[in-house]
Protein backbone atom coordinates (compact mmCIF):
# COMPACT_ATOMS: atom_id res chain seq x y z
CA UNK A 1 0.00 0.00 0.00
CA UNK A 2 1.03 3.31 -1.03
CA UNK A 3 0.58 6.06 1.35
CA UNK A 4 1.14 9.92 1.09
CA UNK A 5 1.44 12.77 4.33
CA UNK A 6 -0.76 15.40 3.91
CA UNK A 7 1.50 18.78 3.27
CA UNK A 8 1.73 21.14 6.11
CA UNK A 9 -1.80 22.80 6.21
CA UNK A 10 -1.49 27.04 7.02
CA UNK A 11 -3.49 26.99 9.37
CA UNK A 12 -2.35 24.07 11.25
CA UNK A 13 -0.34 24.79 15.24
CA UNK A 14 2.58 22.88 15.87
CA UNK A 15 3.07 22.34 19.44
CA UNK A 16 7.12 21.94 20.31
CA UNK A 17 6.81 20.58 23.89
CA UNK A 18 10.69 20.54 24.33
CA UNK A 19 10.79 24.52 24.48
CA UNK A 20 7.04 24.87 25.65
CA UNK A 21 7.24 22.58 28.54
CA UNK A 22 11.23 23.27 29.78
CA UNK A 23 11.13 27.21 29.51
CA UNK A 24 7.71 28.15 30.59
CA UNK A 25 6.06 25.94 32.53
CA UNK A 26 6.62 23.40 35.82
CA UNK A 27 5.96 20.18 35.52
CA UNK A 28 6.66 16.66 35.12
CA UNK A 29 8.41 14.71 31.95
CA UNK A 30 8.68 10.82 32.01
CA UNK A 31 10.12 9.29 28.69
CA UNK A 32 9.01 6.04 27.94
CA UNK A 33 10.62 3.69 25.01
CA UNK A 34 10.05 0.32 24.00
CA UNK A 35 10.41 -1.45 20.46
CA UNK A 36 7.02 -2.81 20.49
CA UNK A 37 4.80 0.09 18.95
CA UNK A 38 1.30 -1.33 20.79
CA UNK A 39 3.12 -1.91 24.50
CA UNK A 40 4.27 1.55 24.63
CA UNK A 41 1.02 3.07 23.40
CA UNK A 42 -0.93 0.94 26.15
CA UNK A 43 1.83 1.69 28.64
CA UNK A 44 1.57 5.91 27.81
CA UNK A 45 -2.47 5.93 28.29
CA UNK A 46 -1.95 3.86 31.32
CA UNK A 47 0.38 6.03 33.08
CA UNK A 48 -1.42 9.46 31.59
CA UNK A 49 -4.68 8.00 33.53
CA UNK A 50 -2.88 7.72 36.58
CA UNK A 51 -1.35 10.77 36.49
CA UNK A 52 -4.74 13.00 35.76
CA UNK A 53 -5.81 11.57 39.19
CA UNK A 54 -3.77 14.10 40.73
CA UNK A 55 -5.35 17.41 41.46
CA UNK A 56 -2.26 19.30 41.50
CA UNK A 57 -2.24 17.98 37.60
CA UNK A 58 -4.29 20.19 35.41
CA UNK A 59 -2.99 18.89 31.42
CA UNK A 60 -1.42 15.77 30.76
CA UNK A 61 -0.18 15.12 26.88
CA UNK A 62 2.71 13.36 25.33
CA UNK A 63 5.21 13.87 22.38
CA UNK A 64 2.59 11.70 20.49
CA UNK A 65 -0.24 13.70 20.16
CA UNK A 66 0.87 16.24 17.91
CA UNK A 67 0.07 13.85 14.91
CA UNK A 68 -1.57 14.89 12.18
CA UNK A 69 -4.04 13.58 10.07
CA UNK A 70 -2.52 11.19 7.17
CA UNK A 71 -4.03 10.14 3.85
CA UNK A 72 -3.71 6.40 2.50
CA UNK A 73 -4.18 5.64 -1.37
CA UNK A 74 -5.26 2.50 -2.33
CA UNK A 75 -6.18 1.32 -6.10
CA UNK A 76 -9.28 -0.34 -7.11
CA UNK A 77 -8.42 -3.73 -8.95
CA UNK A 78 -10.58 -2.51 -12.32
CA UNK A 79 -7.52 0.38 -12.17
CA UNK A 80 -5.07 -2.27 -13.32
CA UNK A 81 -6.70 -3.28 -16.72
CA UNK A 82 -6.18 0.35 -17.52
CA UNK A 83 -2.88 0.06 -17.31
CA UNK A 84 -2.69 2.15 -14.14
CA UNK A 85 -0.18 1.24 -10.95
CA UNK A 86 -0.46 2.43 -7.09
CA UNK A 87 3.04 3.63 -7.28
CA UNK A 88 1.84 6.53 -10.82
CA UNK A 89 -1.31 7.02 -8.92
CA UNK A 90 0.99 8.35 -5.71
CA UNK A 91 3.18 10.19 -7.93
CA UNK A 92 0.57 12.48 -9.44
CA UNK A 93 -1.33 12.47 -6.29
CA UNK A 94 2.07 14.40 -4.49
CA UNK A 95 2.62 16.56 -7.83
CA UNK A 96 -0.72 18.05 -7.43
CA UNK A 97 0.04 18.48 -4.13
CA UNK A 98 3.49 19.41 -3.28
CA UNK A 99 4.08 20.18 -7.10
CA UNK A 100 6.49 18.94 -9.81
CA UNK A 101 9.88 20.82 -11.04
CA UNK A 102 9.37 21.96 -14.94
CA UNK A 103 11.92 24.39 -15.03
CA UNK A 104 15.37 26.25 -13.47
CA UNK A 105 15.78 29.53 -13.73
CA UNK A 106 19.30 30.69 -13.22
CA UNK A 107 19.60 34.13 -10.81
CA UNK A 108 22.87 35.11 -9.41
CA UNK A 109 24.82 32.15 -7.79
CA UNK A 110 21.25 30.45 -7.50
CA UNK A 111 18.80 28.62 -8.89
CA UNK A 112 14.90 29.33 -9.04
CA UNK A 113 12.48 26.35 -9.21
CA UNK A 114 9.75 26.33 -11.02
CA UNK A 115 7.18 24.01 -10.04
CA UNK A 116 3.55 23.10 -11.26
CA UNK A 117 1.03 22.12 -8.75
CA UNK A 118 -2.67 22.68 -8.09
CA UNK A 119 -3.46 26.46 -6.21
CA UNK A 120 -2.71 26.91 -2.82
CA UNK A 121 -7.01 27.17 -1.88
CA UNK A 122 -7.05 23.89 -3.26
CA UNK A 123 -4.07 22.28 -1.78
CA UNK A 124 -5.52 22.81 1.52
CA UNK A 125 -7.82 20.16 1.76
CA UNK A 126 -8.27 16.36 0.29
CA UNK A 127 -11.93 17.31 -0.66
CA UNK A 128 -9.90 17.87 -3.36
CA UNK A 129 -8.87 14.47 -4.45
CA UNK A 130 -12.86 14.34 -5.11
CA UNK A 131 -12.69 16.41 -8.56
CA UNK A 132 -8.98 15.37 -9.82
CA UNK A 133 -8.70 13.08 -12.46
CA UNK A 134 -5.46 10.63 -12.93
CA UNK A 135 -3.97 9.97 -16.31
CA UNK A 136 -3.19 6.56 -17.48
CA UNK A 137 -0.50 5.06 -19.41
CA UNK A 138 -2.43 5.08 -22.95
CA UNK A 139 -3.22 9.39 -21.88
CA UNK A 140 -6.87 9.12 -21.25
CA UNK A 141 -8.40 10.83 -17.72
CA UNK A 142 -10.42 9.21 -15.64
CA UNK A 143 -11.83 10.48 -12.38
CA UNK A 144 -9.52 9.41 -9.14
CA UNK A 145 -12.59 8.20 -7.35
CA UNK A 146 -13.29 5.84 -10.37
CA UNK A 147 -10.03 4.11 -9.82
CA UNK A 148 -8.50 4.84 -6.32
CA UNK A 149 -9.74 4.97 -2.48
CA UNK A 150 -8.43 6.90 0.27
CA UNK A 151 -8.80 6.95 3.94
CA UNK A 152 -7.40 8.58 6.67
CA UNK A 153 -5.69 8.11 10.22
CA UNK A 154 -3.28 9.95 12.31
CA UNK A 155 0.41 9.99 11.22
CA UNK A 156 3.17 11.15 14.01
CA UNK A 157 5.26 14.34 12.65
CA UNK A 158 8.22 13.11 14.40
CA UNK A 159 9.50 10.10 14.95
CA UNK A 160 12.12 9.96 18.63
CA UNK A 161 14.35 6.95 19.23
CA UNK A 162 16.49 6.70 22.26
CA UNK A 163 19.19 3.57 22.04
CA UNK A 164 17.39 2.43 19.02
CA UNK A 165 13.94 2.07 20.71
CA UNK A 166 11.08 4.09 19.99
CA UNK A 167 10.42 6.57 22.65
CA UNK A 168 7.15 8.44 23.75
CA UNK A 169 7.75 11.25 26.44
CA UNK A 170 4.69 12.11 29.05
CA UNK A 171 4.58 15.34 30.24
CA UNK A 172 2.27 17.02 33.34
CA UNK A 173 1.87 20.36 33.78
CA UNK A 174 1.57 21.36 37.17
CA UNK A 175 -0.82 24.01 38.61
CA UNK A 176 0.78 27.56 39.21
CA UNK A 177 1.84 27.59 43.20
CA UNK A 178 1.38 23.69 43.67
CA UNK A 179 5.25 22.76 43.00
CA UNK A 180 5.76 21.71 45.96
CA UNK A 181 3.29 18.71 44.63
CA UNK A 182 6.08 16.99 42.46
CA UNK A 183 7.87 15.31 44.87
CA UNK A 184 4.85 14.06 46.82
CA UNK A 185 2.89 12.77 43.06
CA UNK A 186 6.67 11.18 42.20
CA UNK A 187 6.76 9.40 45.56
CA UNK A 188 3.28 8.00 45.35
CA UNK A 189 3.87 6.62 42.01
CA UNK A 190 6.73 4.70 42.80
CA UNK A 191 5.03 3.65 45.93
CA UNK A 192 1.59 3.16 44.70
CA UNK A 193 1.75 2.12 40.94
CA UNK A 194 5.10 1.45 38.80
CA UNK A 195 5.44 -1.53 40.44
CA UNK A 196 2.36 -2.70 39.25
CA UNK A 197 2.30 -0.34 36.15
CA UNK A 198 5.52 -2.40 35.31
CA UNK A 199 3.99 -5.84 35.77
CA UNK A 200 1.36 -4.74 33.22
CA UNK A 201 3.97 -3.38 30.71
CA UNK A 202 7.03 -5.54 30.91
CA UNK A 203 8.42 -4.97 27.46
CA UNK A 204 8.20 -1.14 28.25
CA UNK A 205 11.33 0.97 29.82
CA UNK A 206 10.66 4.08 31.72
CA UNK A 207 13.01 7.13 32.88
CA UNK A 208 12.86 9.89 34.66
CA UNK A 209 13.31 12.85 31.72
CA UNK A 210 13.31 16.97 31.93
CA UNK A 211 15.10 18.26 34.51
CA UNK A 212 15.49 15.25 36.99
CA UNK A 213 17.44 13.22 33.64
CA UNK A 214 19.54 16.37 33.36
CA UNK A 215 19.94 16.76 37.13
CA UNK A 216 20.96 13.12 37.55
CA UNK A 217 23.94 13.28 34.38
CA UNK A 218 25.03 16.62 35.86
CA UNK A 219 25.93 14.96 38.92
CA UNK A 220 27.03 11.99 37.82
CA UNK A 221 29.55 14.12 35.46
CA UNK A 222 30.55 16.42 38.05
CA UNK A 223 31.51 13.89 40.89
CA UNK A 224 33.41 11.40 38.26
CA UNK A 225 35.65 14.51 37.31
CA UNK A 226 35.86 15.96 40.61
CA UNK A 227 36.98 12.51 41.87
CA UNK A 228 39.10 12.24 39.17
CA UNK A 229 40.46 15.71 40.05
CA UNK A 230 41.56 15.00 43.68
CA UNK A 231 42.91 11.48 42.65
CA UNK A 232 45.33 13.60 40.82
CA UNK A 233 46.47 16.22 43.13
CA UNK A 234 46.50 13.28 45.40
CA UNK A 235 49.06 11.81 43.93
CA UNK A 236 50.72 15.39 43.01
CA UNK A 237 51.31 16.07 47.27
CA UNK A 238 52.17 12.49 47.59
CA UNK A 239 55.23 12.87 45.45
CA UNK A 240 55.82 16.89 46.93
CA UNK A 241 55.94 15.77 50.44
CA UNK A 242 57.02 12.52 50.27
CA UNK A 243 54.33 11.07 52.04
CA UNK A 244 51.08 9.46 51.73
CA UNK A 245 49.29 10.42 55.12
CA UNK A 246 49.83 14.43 54.61
CA UNK A 247 47.66 14.78 51.52
CA UNK A 248 45.14 13.10 53.62
CA UNK A 249 45.45 15.73 55.96
CA UNK A 250 45.13 18.65 53.59
CA UNK A 251 42.08 17.17 52.37
CA UNK A 252 40.66 16.65 55.59
CA UNK A 253 38.89 20.30 55.26
CA UNK A 254 36.96 19.37 52.53
CA UNK A 255 33.94 18.30 53.91
CA UNK A 256 33.75 21.41 56.25
CA UNK A 257 33.65 23.84 52.67
CA UNK A 258 30.30 21.87 52.07
CA UNK A 259 29.10 22.22 55.07
CA UNK A 260 29.92 26.09 54.98
CA UNK A 261 28.02 26.81 52.01
CA UNK A 262 25.02 24.30 53.30
CA UNK A 263 24.97 26.71 56.24
CA UNK A 264 25.54 29.67 53.78
CA UNK A 265 22.25 28.56 51.95
CA UNK A 266 20.38 28.03 55.62
CA UNK A 267 21.19 31.47 56.36
CA UNK A 268 20.38 33.34 53.50
CA UNK A 269 17.15 30.89 52.85
CA UNK A 270 17.97 29.81 49.24
CA UNK A 271 17.64 26.25 48.21
CA UNK A 272 20.69 24.07 46.72
CA UNK A 273 21.00 24.38 42.94
CA UNK A 274 23.23 22.61 39.95
CA UNK A 275 24.90 26.39 40.40
CA UNK A 276 25.44 25.57 44.35
CA UNK A 277 26.91 22.49 43.67
CA UNK A 278 29.68 24.52 40.99
CA UNK A 279 30.19 27.16 43.78
CA UNK A 280 31.02 24.28 46.31
CA UNK A 281 33.74 22.23 44.20
CA UNK A 282 35.35 25.87 43.64
CA UNK A 283 35.37 26.49 47.03
CA UNK A 284 37.16 22.72 47.16
CA UNK A 285 40.13 23.97 45.24
CA UNK A 286 40.46 27.40 47.47
CA UNK A 287 39.93 25.20 50.92
CA UNK A 288 42.67 23.00 49.31
CA UNK A 289 45.15 26.13 48.71
CA UNK A 290 44.90 27.14 52.31
CA UNK A 291 45.88 23.66 53.64
CA UNK A 292 48.81 23.02 51.57
CA UNK A 293 50.29 26.67 52.57
CA UNK A 294 49.55 25.93 56.12
CA UNK A 295 51.19 21.83 55.67
CA UNK A 296 54.25 23.20 53.68
CA UNK A 297 55.35 25.52 56.33
CA UNK A 298 54.88 22.89 58.70
CA UNK A 299 56.92 20.59 56.88
CA UNK A 300 59.80 23.32 56.10
CA UNK A 301 59.79 24.14 59.86
CA UNK A 302 59.94 20.12 61.11
CA UNK A 303 63.21 19.98 58.27
CA UNK A 304 65.28 23.02 60.06
CA UNK A 305 64.89 20.48 62.98
CA UNK A 306 61.50 22.27 64.92
CA UNK A 307 59.73 19.37 66.79
CA UNK A 308 56.53 18.88 65.86
CA UNK A 309 54.25 21.51 68.74
CA UNK A 310 56.92 24.30 67.67
CA UNK A 311 56.72 24.09 64.26
CA UNK A 312 53.15 23.95 64.32
CA UNK A 313 52.91 27.06 66.69
CA UNK A 314 55.31 28.92 64.43
CA UNK A 315 53.66 27.88 61.61
CA UNK A 316 50.06 28.63 62.83
CA UNK A 317 51.48 32.02 64.12
CA UNK A 318 53.33 33.12 60.76
CA UNK A 319 50.68 31.49 57.75
CA UNK A 320 47.14 32.87 59.76
CA UNK A 321 47.69 36.34 58.55
CA UNK A 322 48.21 34.98 54.59
CA UNK A 323 45.40 32.41 54.61
CA UNK A 324 42.80 34.46 56.95
CA UNK A 325 43.07 37.62 54.57
CA UNK A 326 43.09 36.03 51.32
CA UNK A 327 39.99 33.79 52.61
CA UNK A 328 38.58 36.89 54.43
CA UNK A 329 39.07 39.15 51.30
CA UNK A 330 37.35 36.15 48.87
CA UNK A 331 34.04 36.25 51.23
CA UNK A 332 33.82 40.08 51.34
CA UNK A 333 34.52 40.90 47.22
CA UNK A 334 31.62 38.48 46.61
CA UNK A 335 29.32 40.06 49.38
CA UNK A 336 28.12 42.72 46.40
CA UNK A 337 27.41 40.21 44.14
CA UNK A 338 25.13 38.18 46.58
CA UNK A 339 23.55 40.89 47.52
CA UNK A 340 22.84 42.09 44.05
CA UNK A 341 18.88 41.99 42.76
CA UNK A 342 19.10 42.43 39.20
CA UNK A 343 17.48 39.75 37.09
CA UNK A 344 20.79 39.00 35.11
CA UNK A 345 22.79 37.83 38.25
CA UNK A 346 20.31 35.55 39.95
CA UNK A 347 21.24 32.73 38.51
CA UNK A 348 25.06 33.43 39.99
CA UNK A 349 24.51 33.67 43.43
CA UNK A 350 23.70 30.00 44.47
CA UNK A 351 27.40 29.88 43.03
CA UNK A 352 28.76 32.63 45.19
CA UNK A 353 27.21 31.75 48.03
CA UNK A 354 28.62 28.17 48.06
CA UNK A 355 31.71 29.65 47.48
CA UNK A 356 32.02 32.65 49.83
CA UNK A 357 30.94 30.71 52.95
CA UNK A 358 32.18 27.83 51.76
CA UNK A 359 36.02 29.08 52.25
CA UNK A 360 35.29 31.39 55.30
CA UNK A 361 33.77 27.90 57.02
CA UNK A 362 36.58 26.15 56.31
CA UNK A 363 39.83 28.54 56.78
CA UNK A 364 38.21 28.67 60.30
CA UNK A 365 38.13 25.02 60.66
CA UNK A 366 41.70 24.92 58.54
CA UNK A 367 43.62 26.77 61.39
CA UNK A 368 42.38 23.96 64.39
CA UNK A 369 42.04 20.92 62.59
CA UNK A 370 45.23 20.54 60.50
CA UNK A 371 47.50 21.61 62.81
CA UNK A 372 45.46 18.63 65.50
CA UNK A 373 45.63 16.14 62.62
CA UNK A 374 48.96 16.53 62.07
CA UNK A 375 49.80 15.84 65.69
CA UNK A 376 47.66 12.97 65.88
CA UNK A 377 49.17 11.54 63.13
CA UNK A 378 52.93 12.39 64.25
CA UNK A 379 51.93 10.91 67.09
CA UNK A 380 50.58 7.44 65.35
CA UNK A 381 53.47 7.48 62.95
CA UNK A 382 56.24 7.50 66.11
CA UNK A 383 53.78 4.88 67.67
CA UNK A 384 54.62 2.49 65.04
CA UNK A 385 58.00 3.33 64.30
CA UNK A 386 58.80 2.42 68.41
CA UNK A 387 56.23 -1.03 67.76
CA UNK A 388 58.20 -2.36 64.53
CA UNK A 389 61.58 -0.49 65.20
CA UNK A 390 63.70 1.86 63.62
CA UNK A 391 64.43 -0.83 60.21
CA UNK A 392 61.09 -0.59 59.44
CA UNK A 393 61.53 3.56 59.62
CA UNK A 394 64.48 2.76 57.18
CA UNK A 395 62.51 0.63 54.66
CA UNK A 396 60.05 3.76 54.43
CA UNK A 397 62.65 6.19 53.18
CA UNK A 398 62.93 7.99 56.46
CA UNK A 399 66.33 8.55 58.15
CA UNK A 400 66.99 6.54 61.54
CA UNK A 401 67.32 9.03 64.43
Amino acid sequence: MWREATPAFPDAKEVKFDNTFNNNSRGMRIRLSSPNLEAIDDAVADLKAKLRTYNAIYYVTDTAESAQAEAVLSLDPSAENIGLSLRGLGRQVRQAFYGDEVQRIPRGIDDVKVMVRYPEQDRKSFDTLGDMRIYTEGGSAVPFESVADVSYRPANTTIRRTDRARTVTIIASIEEGKDVEIDKIKDDLKENFYKDWQARHPNVTRHESGGDEGQAEFMKSILTNFGFGLLVIYFLFAVAFKSYFKPFVIFTALPFGYMGAILGHLILGMDVSIYSILGIAAAMGVVINDNLVLMDYICRLRDQGYDVIKAIEVAAEERFRPIFLTSFTTFIGLVPLMLETSVQAQFLIPTVVSLAFGVLFATAVTLILVPVLYILMSTARDKIYNLFGWEFKQYLGQPAE
